[in-house]
């Protein structure tokens, strides 16, 4: 796993996951005063679209641009997503499980939380949409 990744994992470990919840961050993201508004627009199909073309924008940068890495892509995932998995277990699933949130939820989360560790490979894709921004 290369350096920047691991580097992601430390901070995401000590990040106060959703100490925020509830609270305007001001700027360009908008403000849901309750989880369920929150939920209904993390499991909009809007939402779904601008994960989708992050995603393709990261492929597409990879395919044409950094071949070996997209040849590798699938097995680094998959050592993301195991390292990211005592993130997810321990501090995602029990806020979600205080919270009752629908496992639509943790799905969301889950996907979100790959694609930040993915997004700090040190393949850079200029004007890409960047999930950290978002989701953190």
């Amino acid at each position: 796993m290369n350096p920047g990744t691991v580097q992601k994992l430390k901070e995401l470990k000590n990040y106060a996951w959703f100490s925020r919840a509830g609270t305007s961050t001001g700027g360009d993201l908008g403000f849901r005063s309750s989880w369920d508004e929150a939920i209904a627009e993390a499991n909009s199909v809007e939402w779904s679209n601008v994960q989708l073309e992050g995603k393709n924008q990261l492929t597409r940068q990879l395919s044409h641009n950094h071949r070996e890495r997209f040849r590798q892509w699938n097995q680094i995932v998959e050592e993301v997503k195991a390292a990211q998995e005592p993130i997810f277990s321990g501090m995602i699933l029990p806020f979600a499980g205080e919270k009752a949130l629908p496992k639509g939820f943790e799905n969301t989360v889950r996907w979100d939380l790959l694609c930040i560790c993915m997004e700090a490979s040190p393949v850079q894709v200029p004007n890409h949409f960047s999930w950290h921004r978002f989701c953190i």
